[in-house]
């Protein structure tokens, strides 16, 4: 993974907003563990963590037809929840509550077939489960 950059810190900070808003604050982190875990296999998902938050089809807040895209850039440090989940994109780096999770899904959706199988982490809403070797 490249070393990290403030605008990687946003675009993962503007990820964790948009896909976990409403999580604790440990959700939050693990979000962001994702991400970072995922830039370790540059190969597959990009390397920075900019990339890995805009690799195609990766992190549904950033499809065209979500209808958060359209408001991920108006996010900044006034808004107390932008702060937070900036925070958490600087506490995911060097805490994974994931156990090394590349891939994650939300309960709030039918579990993907990709998750068949595997064994995963329970946070918050969500499921954490390392999928790449």
């Amino acid at each position: 993974m490249k070393p990290l950059t403030v605008t990687d810190l946003d675009f993962v900070a503007r990820t964790v907003m948009a896909e976990a808003e409403a999580e604790p604050y440990i959700g939050k982190v693990a979000v962001a563990a994702v991400i970072y875990n995922r830039a370790k296999n540059p190969a597959w998902w990009g390397v920075s963590a900019k990339d890995v938050c805009l690799t195609a089809k990766q992190f549904s807040c950033w499809n065209d037809n979500n209808p958060r895209r359209n408001h991920i850039g108006e996010w900044d440090m006034e808004s107390k929840t932008y702060r937070e989940c900036f925070r958490a994109a600087i506490d995911g780096y060097d805490n994974d509550p994931t156990d090394g999770a590349d891939s994650y899904f939300a309960h709030a959706i039918v579990s993907p077939s990709w998750a068949n199988g595997l064994k995963g982490k329970i946070i918050g809403r969500h499921s954490f489960f390392r999928v790449m070797p």
